[in-house]
């Protein structure tokens, strides 16, 4: 489903990154025209600062 219009999702706070949710989870992805990279998949029941935590960890 993301591939097919990725720009369609919401923006993250995070700098070139969309999410898209999917009941309790999300993904968290950045995009080109040729690929699609995930950078989460994130369970929505958790805390959200160890999501914050995570991708300025690995930014």
């Amino acid at each position: 489903m993301i591939s097919l219009a990725p720009e369609s999702y919401k923006k993250a706070d995070y700098p070139n990154t969309h999410f898209a949710v999917m009941g309790h989870f999300s993904i968290y992805f950045q995009f080109t025209d040729s690929i699609i990279f995930i950078k989460a998949f994130w369970d929505n029941r958790q805390d959200p600062k160890k999501l914050l935590k995570l991708f300025k960890e690995n930014h």
